[in-house]
């Protein structure tokens, strides 16, 4: 088996309360293997959106997927500074709209079919990641990607204090 290639890394997103700090994260792994090598990084934030289909020509249908990922935009750009790597690209996408999802296997073929179009062997997780809404899907998720060849890395965040 050949080592994962660090160069393109996949970020699922979902809104999360670690989401920010996980688009963090990842921006800083891209910076890292940039100052290790001239070599050029790609970010590739998706959202998968809710269980059910819904049309993509129907854009108040996607609302939420894009505004959170306009909200990834703003962080990345934000992460990055006033003077970017141009070595450095960030790409953002909704994907799986067109189907009906419902467990992680599901949402692992979006991600894998996503990763094997761009040459994405390796992600990184929100440990809060959880695009159903409903049960959690973390570690069956994790496993699903893994077991599929996807070199899969939790982000190393921690949750937001909350006041009681």
């Amino acid at each position: 088996m050949t080592a994962p290639d660090p160069r393109r890394l996949l970020i699922p997103v979902d809104d999360s309360v670690t989401v920010r700090n996980t688009v963090a994260y990842a921006v800083a792994q891209a910076q890292a293997i940039r100052g290790e090598s001239d070599t050029p990084v790609e970010l590739h934030f998706v959202v998968v959106p809710g269980t059910r289909a819904v049309d993509p020509d129907a854009p108040e249908e996607l609302g939420a997927a894009t505004d959170l990922l306009a909200r990834v935009s703003v962080w990345t750009d934000e992460d990055l500074g006033d003077d970017p790597d141009p070595g450095l690209t960030v790409t953002t996408d909704v994907v799986g709209a067109d189907r009906y999802l419902f467990s992680p296997g599901n949402y692992a073929d979006v991600l894998l079919e996503y990763a094997e179009e761009h040459g994405i062997d390796r992600a990184i997780l929100d440990p809060e990641y959880n695009p159903g809404g409903a049960a959690p899907m973390l570690r069956p998720l994790e496993i699903e990607l893994a077991r599929n060849g996807l070199d899969i890395e939790e982000a190393p965040v921690e949750r937001e204090a909350r006041p009681t």
